[in-house]
């Protein structure tokens, strides 16, 4: 038995690239989550993701999903327009029908007022 070892027909970077597409498919998706709180009722919950663009775009996966009913939906609408008139610079339009579903993301690069 020899103690030489055996030539790879990956490279390295192959491998490790390989390493963490296994590991990602692992990790839960945004919506299959979301369905899990939903169906076992711990929500409102709040979810880490540690990258700013993700936590915007973690958002927009939830597209199908509302969270709030019509009551909900209203109040916040009427908060929504009270900030757009108070202090239009601050309105991400991209995340209000998010917002008004009961979904937004949080993050340090959102301008205080919209937090």
């Amino acid at each position: 038995e020899s103690t030489k070892s055996r030539p790879t027909k990956y490279s390295n970077f192959e491998i490790e690239a390989k390493m963490k597409q296994l590991q990602r498919a692992r990790v839960p998706r945004v919506v299959e989550v979301a369905e899990q709180l939903v169906e076992h009722q711990l929500l409102p919950a709040i979810w880490f993701i540690f990258s700013r663009k993700q936590c915007d775009t973690g958002v927009t996966f939830l597209d199908q999903m509302t969270l709030t009913n019509v009551a909900e939906q209203d109040a916040i609408r009427t908060a929504i327009d009270a900030l757009r008139v108070r202090s239009p610079e601050t309105m991400r339009e991209d995340m209000v029908e998010p917002l008004i579903r009961g979904m937004a993301s949080h993050h340090a690069g959102l301008l205080p007022a919209w937090k």
